[in-house]
């Protein structure tokens, strides 16, 4: 039987317990509660006592330890994985975050608590209550923290999150099986109800844009986000030694710790994009220094679009139109993307453009096509020699009905 005391200067109670080899060892419980720290002590033993009669191996004896870790132990650990592994640290943080939130929410002590269940509740806790806005600490007047409702896509992405997490704690031993794997944790659909909808703009609103960013001294960077399909956080890292302007194709050559898929890439230049970096001051061509000194914030951008009026905003938000849809610094790329499919761009050098891994990604998200221009392209049906004899019904080929025939287009 484990014996339990207390050392001079600690204020939790230390176990002595004998291992699976007959070895008396004294180990701290981490625990405040005597009788709490008898019972883990006992536990202990009667775990080693197990391995001792190959009831059990150690590999599972670690696992169970592991099990009754503080859950935050678990996260800065998973954390501290990930910097290793050399991960974004806006992703870092943004996994810290949503995953503290859940086991505050949720009373989540330790990894064995984390089931289906609390993850599909708090998926339903983050869209229908919404999360607290803990950025600028407001209130209403109640008093009350203000909250912000969730789209079913940012709930699916938690649940990915949490399952990665749960991987990581089987794949380190931490836990002896998966307690939910992702089969088990149902997604939620996203309806029709995005909490915000982005659009392209129109070759129009570019150049009100421009024209109104050109008299701020903020038009380059909007250009070269628009030419390049740069992402903001891209433009930020984006130094001299990248842009190649003396090659026979003239191109950005992206470090891979400088973009979101952490792969170096390649993106040629057009002529504008170009012209507008060479007139950049203290252009430094081959130097580690950065080229934009100041990218603009999502609501500079916000302000300069309410300037040219193509988009309403409210202090530091943008208002959204009839259609629930905002212009945001991603829909520079967005629109970049747009522009080149109704150009008639190839989907596959679409893809290597926007540097996506899945062409489903660029079909889905950047080659935007409305129900005008899908009706536009049945026009190319017309080429095909006899299609409206073929298609047309009985009664419209030979006027009956009151119809009246249908004759084949001119050449």
């Amino acid at each position: 039987m484990a014996h339990v005391f207390k050392r001079k200067g600690s204020r939790f109670w230390y176990v002595r317990h004998v291992d699976r080899h007959g070895n008396e060892k004294v180990r701290s419980s981490k625990l405040t509660d005597k009788r709490e720290a008898l019972r883990w002590g006992n536990r202990v033993e009667e775990q080693e006592q197990r391995v001792k009669l190959g009831l059990i191996s150690p590999a599972e004896v670690e696992a169970v330890a592991a099990s009754s870790t503080p859950i935050a132990t678990h996260l800065e650990d998973f954390i501290a994985d990930d910097m290793r592994r050399g991960l974004a640290e806006r992703r870092i943080q943004m996994k810290r975050s949503v995953l503290s939130r859940f086991f505050r929410e949720e009373g989540i002590r330790t990894a064995t608590e984390i089931d289906a269940e609390a993850i599909e509740r708090h998926m339903h806790w983050m869209v229908e209550t919404g999360v607290p806005s803990a950025s600028d600490g407001r209130c209403t007047r109640g008093g009350r923290r203000r909250r912000t409702k969730l789209s079913p896509s940012t709930a699916n992405e938690f649940r990915t999150t949490v399952i990665r997490f749960l991987n990581w704690l089987v794949e380190k031993q931490r836990l002896a099986y998966h307690p939910c794997p992702g089969k088990r944790v149902r997604r939620m659909r996203p309806g029709g109800d995005p909490r915000r909808s982005r659009r392209a703009m129109t070759p129009e609103e570019v150049e009100r844009l421009f024209a109104y960013a050109d008299e701020h001294g903020r038009g380059a960077v909007y250009r070269v986000a628009l030419l390049t399909g740069l992402r903001r956080s891209e433009l930020e890292q984006l130094q001299w030694r990248d842009v190649r302007l003396d090659e026979t194709t003239p191109c950005l050559r992206l470090r891979a710790g400088t973009t979101k898929a952490k792969r170096a890439d390649v993106i040629p230049l057009h002529r504008i994009a170009a012209e507008t970096l060479a007139r950049l001051p203290g252009r430094k061509t081959g130097s580690g220094g950065r080229v934009f000194e100041e990218v603009p914030s999502v609501h500079q951008l916000y302000r300069d679009l309410d300037g040219a009026g193509i988009q309403a905003c409210d202090g530091r938000r943008a208002v959204p139109n009839a259609a629930g849809e905002v212009v945001d610094f991603h829909a520079f790329r967005m629109t970049l993307g747009t522009m080149l499919a109704n150009a008639g761009m190839n989907v596959l050098h679409l893809k290597r453009i926007m540097r996506h891994a899945s062409i489903a990604t660029t079909d889905r998200h950047y080659a935007g096509m409305t129900l005008a221009d899908l009706g536009e392209q049945f026009g190319v049906l017309g080429s095909v020699p006899g299609v409206y004899r073929i298609l047309s019904c009985p009664q419209a080929r030979g006027g009956a009905n009151g119809c009246d025939p249908v004759q084949e287009p001119g050449p």
